[in-house]
């Protein structure tokens, strides 16, 4: 496990090489790392929680791929992610739960495609992404929190999908 806070507001943090074999991201851990630019996420696959706030305020993050194996992406997660134009799940997805304010104000992001195993979307999961203009989900996810009277930016396209169709 990466420790909580381990590079918490390191604001000089550009690039950073993780083992692939780091099974959980501490709460924390790069928040405030405001030019961090790669997507450190990519190639960890044994990754299975991010944590709260892990990446929150990392403004120059464009591009995030969340592993296969991640199960849980923790409250805040990619909270202020202000620069976060892409965010692709790798397939077939382990993921079953995205925090509260996972999300929260990540206005670059215009579209986002959750993958088929997600039961939990927590509130506010996707509040202040004014640039969102499409949203597609698997159809049990319909009825979660953050999907429910999200604030999602009005003419937000919600696209369920089901395998049952």
């Amino acid at each position: 496990m990466l420790k909580n806070s381990l590079f918490f507001q390191c604001r000089h943090l550009q690039l950073v090489q993780l083992p692939q074999s780091l099974t959980a991201i501490g709460d924390y851990a790069f928040s405030g790392c405001s030019v961090l630019k790669e997507d450190v996420l990519k190639t960890l696959a044994s990754l299975k929680v991010v944590g709260v706030a892990a990446f929150e305020g990392c403004a120059s993050m464009v591009e995030i791929t969340i592993p296969a194996s991640v199960e849980k992406l923790d409250q805040a997660a990619f909270k202020d992610c202000t620069g976060l134009r892409s965010l692709r799940f790798q397939e077939p997805s382990a993921l079953k739960s995205i925090g509260s304010h996972c999300f929260q104000n990540c206005t670059a992001l215009e579209e986002l495609i959750l993958p088929e195993g997600v039961e939990e979307v927590g509130l506010a999961a996707f509040d202040g992404c004014s640039s969102l203009r499409s949203l597609s989900l698997p159809a049990a996810s319909a009825t979660q929190p953050g999907i429910q009277g999200a604030a999602l930016p009005e003419g937000t396209i919600l696209i369920y999908d089901s395998k049952d169709s």
